[in-house]
């Protein structure tokens, strides 16, 4: 009599297709020995299920976390933009003063820097929105070089087909301002301050 063998791909198939088995051979729980795979011992079948399940767990634990923590930072920026919008309205007069709005926004979202540039103080209008190292930045503002990461959003206004001038960013934390991060919030301050220079 001949055995025949069966390779993985042909269990696998198999278990797909009979469900029951193991409800059928419950026995097999209590006996089937699966290697460990942080190590060359051995596991019962279902201690391998608790391990597998302890791993998915804190695979969405860890989600979960980053969930939370963008929730949280988000929630914290939308309330400093709220703040910024008030300050606006309670100070018309920045809006003829350029430096002294770049300093409150900078105290405003606790910034390393914040400098609100001019048309007349750039080579040309700058219409894109930057975030990331400064070194791989597009254009070279001659940042302080404690700063290593910046950001930069052109000030437009509803309206006005060319921007106000621009809205220049920097931290001395590398990762604050993120390659590739979104930049609605950005986009939201710069528009602010766009619309209190017009209005100057």
């Amino acid at each position: 009599m001949t055995s025949k063998s069966f390779d993985s791909t042909e269990i696998f198939v198999f278990l797909q297709e009979h469900p029951e088995f193991f409800a059928e051979h419950s026995a097999l729980f209590s006996t089937l020995k699966l290697p460990n795979a942080r190590g060359n011992n051995v596991i019962s079948f279902t201690e391998r299920q608790i391990e597998h399940l302890q791993q998915e767990n804190q695979q969405l634990k860890q989600q979960l976390h980053t969930l939370i923590h963008n929730a949280q930072r988000s929630e914290s920026i939308r309330q400093r933009m709220h703040d910024w919008a008030c300050q606006l309205i309670q100070h018309p007069d920045w809006g003829q003063a350029p430096e002294t709005m770049a300093a409150a926004l900078a105290d405003c979202f606790q910034l390393d820097y914040a400098r609100i540039l001019l048309p007349n103080e750039l080579e040309q209008p700058i219409t894109d929105t930057y975030t990331g190292p400064r070194q791989q930045a597009p254009v070279d503002f001659e940042l302080p070089s404690a700063l290593h990461s910046m950001a930069y959003a052109p000030l437009m206004t509803a309206g006005q087909p060319d921007p106000l001038g621009l809205l220049l960013l920097g931290a001395k934390d590398e990762t604050h301002f993120a390659a590739g991060m979104a930049t609605d919030f950005l986009q939201h301050i710069a528009g602010l301050c766009a619309a209190s220079l017009a209005r100057a």
